[in-house]
């Protein structure tokens, strides 16, 4: 053999070898033989790959679905109704909550929306009713409530609206009937409120 013939043939060989799976798939049952878990590992250490999916006791529906990269949730985790159907889908980056994050009402709409920045909630949380229509959104900062909020009637008529600190209503808050219309002011101090103004006739 040629010399130049043997060093391809040694390249095809080193490209072929590291083309072999390195990993294997690993499942695991209960005591009635029903499948619980099933992911692939590394067939060198045993750490999770790639695909990782937990079901529920039927043993084939599943239950959860996640990527691993090295023992390590990287990629999107998927968690399922009983049904089958998606109920949250969130995106994870190397271990840390980091991208959309979407939660679903039965009926397949949204009914939650909102944005992970490293393990954080940060910006526009947004909430749906069953129907699609807004239900309200809220700012978020440090992983909790602080600014603006605002809350939907299901006919999209504003219900309520003010300003969040650390989780509870600070200032003006406002009230709004199902027409829209303006009929209560309330002061409130870090989650304390009081009526400052009410439309003539709104009973307490």
């Amino acid at each position: 053999m040629k010399p130049t013939k043997y060093i391809l043939f040694i390249f095809l060989v080193l490209i072929l070898q590291s083309c072999r799976s390195k990993t294997e798939l690993h499942q695991v049952f209960d005591e009635s033989g029903n499948l619980v878990e099933e992911y692939t590992r590394n067939i060198e250490d045993f750490s999770k790959e790639g695909l990782y999916t937990r079901f529920y006791e039927d043993g084939k529906t599943p239950a959860e679905q996640a990527t691993y990269v090295r023992d390590t949730l990287d990629g999107w985790k998927i968690f399922f109704n009983e049904n089958g159907d998606t109920s949250s889908v969130s995106k994870i980056e190397k271990g840390i909550l980091h991208g959309p994050h979407r939660e679903f009402h039965p009926n397949g709409k949204v009914s939650q929306a909102y944005h992970h920045v490293n393990g954080e909630i940060i910006g526009i949380f947004k909430e749906y009713h069953e129907s699609g229509a807004l239900k309200g959104e809220i700012t978020f900062s440090g992983n909790n409530e602080n600014g603006h909020f605002v809350e939907f009637h299901e006919n999209g008529k504003k219900a309520w609206e003010g300003t969040n600190k650390d989780g509870k209503e600070h200032g003006e808050v406002l009230k709004y009937d199902e027409n829209g219309e303006l009929i209560r002011k309330l002061n409130c101090v870090v989650g304390r409120c009081e009526t400052i103004w009410k439309k003539e006739g709104i009973k307490d």
